[in-house]
């Protein structure tokens, strides 16, 4: 009995380290105080679409103890993993690269806690939808995988061709990111004349 309780204290220990490390790593997002931040933190900035979900599968992260992580996680019912969801995006324009980027082409690995269970359906509802998909601007950085990810809750902004407007959108509100009421074309502009070399 005593065996069991003190395998379960340094199972729960070893959840608590390796989880702050994934969180460390892969999922701590904020918003950034400026659009100058947001450009300047972000290695790739692309204008393109969500074409299709690619993968959905359990993730323990890229820090050395990931294999760890998950042997452990198959001996315990404790809730191990987060989810990666790799994402097919088809680039329309580059604003910012770090020179290793598919002009065409992206792949986007996005951590989530959750799991998408049923690509297929999700893909084919996108596919009857391509046309209603909005175009966006994503703000990203380069994984250790060499896929690109989110580092910020601001990392992919609507393009509104009706209102010709820059969005973000949050569950159900829809914002001015940074309270900039400008057009597109002049959002793109600012973009790139915030870029540092």
């Amino acid at each position: 009995m005593k065996k069991n309780k003190y395998l379960v204290l340094l199972l729960v220990g070893l959840y608590i380290v390796l989880m702050s490390n994934i969180t460390a790593a892969t999922v701590e997002f904020n918003y950034p105080n400026s659009l100058e931040e947001l450009v300047n933190t972000s290695d790739i900035i692309v204008v393109g679409k969500l074409q299709k979900v690619l993968s959905n599968k359990k993730f323990y992260g890229y820090q050395e103890s990931a294999a760890e992580l998950e042997r452990v996680a198959q001996q315990t019912s404790l809730p191990l993993e987060l989810f990666r969801t790799e994402l097919f995006v088809k680039v329309d324009r580059l604003l910012k690269t770090d020179k290793t980027v598919d002009s065409e082409n992206l792949i986007v690995g996005l951590i989530t806690p959750e799991i998408t269970t049923d690509l297929n359906s999700l893909n084919a509802s996108m596919e009857r939808n391509a046309d209603n998909i909005e175009t966006q601007i994503f703000f990203l950085r380069k994984n250790p995988d060499a896929t690109y990810g989110f580092n910020t809750a601001m990392g992919a902004l609507h393009l509104d061709k009706a209102q010709e407007k820059v969005l973000l959108k949050v569950q159900d509100k829809v914002l001015l990111p940074f309270g900039l009421d400008i057009r597109l074309g002049d959002f793109e502009s600012l973009i790139k004349s915030l870029i540092k070399d």
